[in-house]
């Protein structure tokens, strides 16, 4: 009997990026100096999604699990299993990709029937095969000379599409750029405070790699970094590692997983971080860059906490070389498709960095965070013997700040806010500061962060009948029509849902303004409301 397939489809923006990425390697010839390489179904099943698949698969509707855990039920195991991918990562960030999945699969649950797992493949579906070829060869070129593996994080040194076209296009423009961060960041003091680096030859294989490869890998060894522990601490010699069964003891587990969490490995930071010349930035004030209309606030920042700002021209056009930030596939995968670069990352045609010295910030060492929460960034020195500096934009200034005064929820909220006020035109409609009409002591929290509901909206608004009165303000119960969003993370189709709505009063004896003081309680309140 033939076996079960299972489709791991790509979404559209990692085919776009593979599309114009195939669009430009073929105007360079670069296909002609790849040699022969295995099927590129080979490098599907190294995709950070089609590994994840094929073993969670394996884990839910595998034999003993399925009778343990679902009591044989497999409708109730593939439920789970597609939830688990989901939320992968929390925030439920993978929800499309998780639908764009059973879609793809619709009947999978009837083919599979009584078969058992072990006879199901999982394969690209044929809409992807052209980009998995182009994905193939930056793969072979490039990935798995520098295939990363994470003991807790990524044990099988699977890739992500984007990361890897980022990567391969990096290495590809500019060879000499793992050079310029190995001399300026690995062997600077500050690396060497925070991480132990140990260096071994990198093998690329038999000699009969093509010259693609060679510029990539020669002469650059392969770095094992290694997170300096904050303390080191012993296996008590008395205390037994395994039971009298020779399993290791779940005391001896955890010492084993909580000294590899005080000392993670990270990927080498040559393979991904760009060092951009100085002599390639033009120097441009923050008094200019109002003049002209921009809006540099960024949350829990003073309006001059950043000294320097400078602008840079990539090469090409796109998403594959411009230092966009990426907050979360599903929102990427909106400013790819509609080529819509989030608010201030280019300054006209020129990408915007702000400039700080690198020591003054926590980048080197929260570097296993790179793809999460630093991928915008670059690196530049003005000489041999200067400070190195740390390039980072708007977007992700704004990213960061939330994620380290709120939370990581907060700040994908509100570049999911951007999106849905993007796909609505919303985005040049009263913003919460025009609305409130505060000027002083005004706090970029809010924008994108509190929503601002129209109005007509709101319905059965119960003024005559409040929830409760008190000295400080009264509560009123209401309807709000919540229109349906563009992201699969608030979509679902236009809700009616019951709201409160609150009327604050101003304080007695004081001339306080009512407003303000509702911002105090927003400040606090604000990432409990995640509309």
């Amino acid at each position: 009997m033939d076996g079960l397939c299972y489709y791991v489809p790509l979404r559209p923006f990692e085919r776009e990026l593979a599309s114009k990425l195939t669009h430009i390697l073929d105007q360079q010839e670069f296909g002609a100096s790849v040699g022969e390489h295995p099927p590129f179904t080979t490098v599907f099943m190294a995709w950070k999604w089609a590994s994840t698949v094929k073993n969670c698969l394996n884990d839910d509707l595998g034999e003993e699990q399925l009778e343990e855990e679902y009591g044989g039920d497999k409708s109730k195991a593939y439920d789970s299993f597609i939830h688990f991918l989901a939320h992968m990562g929390g925030n439920r960030q993978n929800l499309a990709r998780a639908e764009d999945i059973r879609s793809a699969n619709k009947d999978f649950l009837d083919q599979l029937g009584d078969r058992g797992i072990s006879e199901v493949e999982v394969v690209p579906v044929d809409e992807d095969v052209e980009a998995w070829k182009t994905l193939s060869k930056v793969y072979h070129t490039f990935g798995r000379h520098w295939e990363h593996k994470d003991p807790l994080g990524n044990p099988r040194g699977s890739f992500d599409v984007w990361q890897l076209i980022r990567k391969f296009v990096l290495h590809w423009n500019w060879p000499e750029n793992k050079v310029l961060i190995d001399r300026s960041l690995v062997c600077s003091p500050i690396f060497a405070s925070v991480y132990n680096t140990v260096r071994r030859p990198l093998v690329t294989g038999t000699g009969s790699e093509d010259h693609s490869v060679q510029e990539m890998t020669d002469g650059v060894e392969k770095l094992e970094i290694q997170k300096r522990p904050k303390e080191t601490k012993e296996w008590p010699e008395a205390n037994a590692k395994t039971d009298e069964d020779g399993r290791i003891t779940d005391a001896y587990l955890k010492f084993i997983l909580r000294s590899i969490g005080q000392a993670p490995q990270i990927e080498d930071p040559r393979l991904y971080l760009h060092f951009i010349p100085w002599s390639d930035l033009t120097s441009v004030s923050a008094e200019f860059l109002r003049r002209s209309g921009f809006d540099l606030e960024v949350l829990s920042l003073q309006r001059d906490g950043i000294k320097e700002w400078t602008l840079w021209k990539p090469p090409n056009p796109g998403f594959s070389w411009n230092h966009h930030f990426h907050t979360e596939d599903e929102v990427f995968e909106y400013n790819i498709l509609m080529n819509w670069p989030f608010p201030g990352h280019y300054f006209k045609s020129q990408i915007l960095f702000a400039i700080k010295e690198i020591e003054e910030t926590s980048f080197v060492s929260d570097l296993r965070n790179f793809w999460d929460s630093w991928n915008d960034c670059a690196v530049t020195q003005r000489g041999d013997n200067e400070p190195l500096l740390l390039l980072e934009t708007l977007p992700g200034l704004r990213y960061r700040s939330r994620e380290l005064n709120q939370d990581k929820a907060a700040a994908l909220s509100y570049f999911r806010n951007l999106v849905e006020a993007h796909a609505t035109n919303g985005l040049d409609v009263a913003t919460v500061r025009e609305i409130i009409g505060l000027e002083t002591g005004y706090t970029p929290l809010f924008e994108h962060s509190l929503r601002v509901i129209p109005e007509e909206q709101l319905r059965d608004v119960q003024f005559n009948k409040p929830l409760g009165v008190g000295e400080n303000g009264a509560v009123y119960g209401a309807k709000w029509r919540r229109p349906p969003g563009h992201l699969a993370t608030t979509k679902g189709g236009e809700k009616e849902i019951d709201v409160v709505l609150k009327e604050v009063f101003p304080r007695a004896g004081t001339s306080e303004d009512p407003l303000k003081k509702l911002l105090k309680e927003g400040v606090l309140r604000l990432d409990v409301f995640n509309f």
